[in-house]
């Protein structure tokens, strides 16, 4: 969801929605399709209405069309957690299917003892036992195979014990300490009036916002923050000292502290803007 709407504009998350809503919607039950007015989160809505539509053909199993990609500089990149998810779900899909082999093979030798009756009862005995033993030693081997797909890059206690046999005895393997628990910290939430103690008044979160378009004003960062249900308490447009900040508009904006983490949603602001935590440096 963040790589689709992170990487492509309105124009294309929403051609795409009415390529997709027209195809489906010949097909009974299509949810109706979301008129969505302009707003600083359109785009991450429209990549909702795509994502709810194409789960519910999937719960329909109705078979997606065949979509090819136009652009392939178009196309986003996928981050590694990502491949290494997908490296994941290809082993689990690989030991099921080794599963499934094993599975069929030990029904194949249970039926083959079940239509020995006519053998000597010493014999069914061994057949059943190699019988035991088969499956057991299967199991083992696909119980190992999970352990090392999971454990490949950890050293386990087994080898680091392994590894101490190996040693003299005078030798141990390395014990990690661990980390000191952060100190407990909380804001108060309370705003009832007659707790007998109070706040040194309002509580507020300075923040910088650059790489903007030159002819920005402070007024159109204050309607912009507050059409997002942010609350401002001061917008200064900063002072232009050198010649390459007159290519930008940048500001300092004074926020309520309930904002601080809200105004940090990426999805929000325009493609390209700086937004960072404003450092306060000391006065000699």
């Amino acid at each position: 969801m963040n790589a689709f709407n992170g990487f492509y504009d309105d124009d294309e998350v929403l051609m795409a929605k009415e390529v997709l809503f027209d195809w489906a919607s010949k097909i009974d039950g299509t949810p109706r399709v979301k008129t969505r007015k302009e707003s600083a989160t359109r785009r991450r809505l429209e990549c909702e209405d795509i994502l709810g539509l194409v789960e519910f053909l999937d719960k329909k199993k109705i078979e997606l069309p065949t979509f090819v990609a136009l652009k392939l500089n178009r196309v986003p990149k996928m981050s590694p957690s990502d491949v290494d998810t997908v490296n994941l779900a290809e082993t689990v899909a690989d030991l099921k299917r080794q599963v499934s082999v094993l599975a069929t093979q030990l029904q194949q030798v249970t039926h083959l003892i079940t239509s020995v009756n006519v053998a000597a009862p010493h014999v069914q005995e061994r057949a059943a036992e190699s019988a035991v033993n088969w499956s057991e030693g299967a199991q083992n081997a696909i119980t190992d195979e999970v352990m090392n797909t999971a454990t490949k890059s950890v050293t386990s206690f087994a080898e680091m014990m392994h590894a101490t046999d190996q040693a003299t005895s005078s030798q141990w393997f390395p014990v990690f300490k661990k980390k000191p628990q952060p100190a407990r910290r909380i804001i108060g939430s309370n705003r009832c009036s007659e707790t007998g103690i109070k706040t040194a008044g309002q509580r507020s979160w300075h923040i910088f916002v650059g790489r903007l378009d030159p002819s920005t004003t402070a007024d159109d960062m204050t309607q912009f923050l507050q059409g997002s249900n942010i609350n401002v308490i001061e917008c200064t447009l900063l002072s232009k000292k050198e010649t390459w900040q007159e290519k930008f508009a940048a500001f300092k904006i004074v926020l309520d502290v309930h904002d601080k983490d809200r105004v940090f949603d990426e999805v929000m602001w325009p493609y390209g803007a700086d937004v960072r935590d404003w450092i306060f440096t000391s006065r000699k």
